[in-house]
């Protein structure tokens, strides 16, 4: 005779520990973000803190995250749970240093992927601006080794802020 099925409830709390700062810390399977997966029915599952929050509290309103308040990814203590839009989320995420905030949208050559200095720049916009500076925009994207629009864009001040 096979075994009868456990409920949901029940094999949720034996998936957790708690800590000494409170956290339930799920013991199960976490996605690649670190947030715990709870499968809920066969083929189904959904992130462990949400199941512990609507256990807890009831449906969670459509549209809206679950938060967590202790900035843990495993933790399921419903204590440490609450909804929140997906801008409150963003916002809790970098106030907490785990997304990056952009401040500059154009960090010029602080940015990892840049081919170009602010002294190229510099050097592109005063040969375009010289009268016979002999730089044409195909040349100048040739020698940096960028596309030719780059160096368009770098002229009308579109691309590399001017510092």
């Amino acid at each position: 005779m096979p075994h009868p099925k456990v409920l949901p409830e029940i094999r949720f709390h034996q998936k957790y520990q708690k800590n000494e700062y409170g956290c339930w810390l799920w013991t199960g399977y976490a996605d690649l973000d670190g947030y715990g997966r709870f499968q809920v029915a066969t083929r189904t599952s959904i992130r462990a803190h949400r199941f512990s929050f609507e256990l807890f509290n009831g449906p969670v309103p459509s549209g809206l995250h679950v938060l967590h308040t202790c900035d843990t990814p495993r933790c399921v203590n419903p204590a440490h749970l609450y909804v929140g839009t997906n801008a409150d989320n963003m916002r809790d995420k970098a106030l907490r240093g785990r997304a990056p905030i952009m401040v500059n949208p154009n960090p010029g050559e602080h940015n990892g992927r840049a081919k170009l200095s602010n002294e190229d720049v510099a050097y592109i916009r005063s040969v375009l601006i010289a009268p016979r500076g002999g730089g044409t925009v195909v040349k100048l994207a040739e020698r940096f080794g960028v596309h030719f629009t780059t160096i368009h864009k770098i002229r009308r001040h579109k691309l590399w802020s001017a510092k």
